[in-house]
């Protein structure tokens, strides 16, 4: 394959290959953590409400967003059959995979959202929160919950620009989501400029807000243009099947990954809640300061998903194994710096979210434990990644399932009750989960049978 071919869409020459997988993960790297910075100023900004209102507002995030791990799952199809399209040449198929994927989108959001309005207070309970903070939940569910409409489609635009090889674009709207979640939270959670105090329901508002304003963004690159991508509106929303049914193929076991591993996770968030509401306010900080610890990883794979698939398309599996290898590095590299400067300022990382002394002594476990999960969760995201892009989504599926309900879920049980360990134990469990997950990888990306897998 000539490098003139390749250069319809990304530079994968071997010599420039670093600077191109550099180039595309560090947009995804701000995008990413903008989008935990949605959540994360929304717990800063609640969290000094105290521990209940974090408690609500943590638990009602992680009802209000399960329609995103449906979407992600589907927008790895559309990534991995974008990037192959655009990979081989073929523009027009990869811009009728946008608009199935806005379509696919559009559909989980109109059968999620509502559901999750009507039954605001029984998923609070069903997570297991206590009755004050099951209330507040509800409040925050009914006013973040419609926002979650156009910002499935954002998700999925921004995966469609992504799988084109664009990746500032998504950044620039996440950025935009960013600044005006934060905005208008400040005001509507603490009644500035003579504007109500409204607590949590300002929160879930101002969230809102920001996916719409950023959907709008994200749409509007896309009508625009974006490489070889436009998006037609008055086709957006028509459903084409065999485009579909490709990304289906891939996205479907890739969507059943992330649901599951969001059941797995809100199951082990059910066992810190039934310790208490302190230990599940430090878990909701520490896991917010693994998050942003997390962002490298996950930029990295995305920055993989996108190579690979491109490469694979344009037949250079040697170049795609390289790019894999180079995520990987890179992101244990960085994740290792990230994890020992969480491990040194631990403490100072919990009191920027909570003043509450009781709940800082026991997130600084929580804080320390995830540090060390950091490399493996780099090797997981960047390989895993990479076995997307190619396709090979049923072996990552498998992998990820087996090690949430093998190890985390029972270990988690065992080591915080039988083992009387509490949030260590529970905490120690999610690190081998971690672990266990990057090994998993690291095997499945080595037999190099993705390389294989057809689109």
């Amino acid at each position: 394959m000539t490098t003139s071919r390749l250069s319809i869409a990304l530079d994968l020459t071997e010599s420039r290959l670093p600077l191109t997988v550099i180039s595309l993960a560090w947009p995804v790297l701000l995008e990413q953590s903008l989008v935990t910075a949605v959540g994360l100023v929304n717990t800063i900004m609640v969290g000094h409400l105290g521990a209940t209102s974090l408690t609500a507002v943590g638990l009602g995030t992680q009802a209000v967003q399960f329609p995103q791990v449906v979407v992600n799952g589907l927008a790895v199809g559309a990534t991995a059959v974008i990037a192959r399209r655009i990979g081989a040449g073929n523009p027009r198929e990869a811009s009728v995979a946008v608009h199935q994927s806005l379509f696919l989108a559009a559909l989980v959001a109109l059968i999620f959202v509502p559901t999750q309005w009507i039954l605001a207070r029984q998923l609070m309970l069903l997570l297991r929160a206590r009755p004050d903070a099951a209330d507040l939940g509800s409040i925050y569910i009914h006013a973040a919950a419609p926002g979650m409409i156009p910002g499935l489609i954002m998700m999925s635009a921004n995966a469609a620009m992504r799988g084109s090889g664009n990746t500032r674009r998504p950044m620039m709207a996440m950025m935009t989501t960013n600044v005006t979640n934060a905005l208008v939270g400040y005001v509507l959670i603490y009644g500035a400029f003579g504007m109500p105090a409204l607590g949590v329901q300002g929160a879930g508002i101002a969230s809102a807000i920001g996916w719409l304003v950023g959907c709008t963004m994200s749409l509007t690159f896309l009508a625009r243009g974006v490489g070889a991508l436009r998006l037609s509106f008055g086709r957006a929303f028509l459903p084409h099947g065999s485009i579909v049914g490709s990304i289906l193929k891939v996205g479907f076991p890739s969507c059943l990954e992330q649901a599951q591993t969001q059941i797995a996770f809100i199951l082990f968030s059910v066992i810190f809640s039934a310790l208490g509401t302190k230990v599940y306010a430090a878990q909701t900080v520490a896991l917010r300061v693994e998050n942003i610890a997390f962002m490298p990883g996950f930029g990295l794979g995305v920055a993989a998903t996108t190579l690979v698939g491109q490469a694979l398309g344009a037949g250079r599996p040697d170049l795609a194994e390289r790019a894999g290898r180079l995520a990987q590095w890179y992101a244990v590299a960085i994740m290792s710096a990230a994890g020992l400067i969480m491990g040194v300022f631990r403490y100072q990382l919990m009191a920027i979210f909570i003043d509450d002394v009781e709940v800082i002594s026991i997130g600084v476990w929580g804080i320390l434990l995830y540090a060390f999960s950091l490399p493996f969760m780099g090797t997981s995201n960047c390989l895993a990644g990479s076995l997307r892009g190619a396709g090979d989504t049923r072996v990552v599926l498998i992998s990820m399932t087996a090690s949430c309900w093998l190890v985390r879920l029972p270990l988690a049980y065992f080591l915080a009750y039988g083992a009387d360990l509490g949030a260590i134990g529970a905490w120690t469990a999610a690190v081998l989960d971690l672990a266990t997950r990057g090994v998993l990888m690291w095997w499945r990306f080595s037999t190099g049978r993705w390389k294989t897998i057809r689109v």
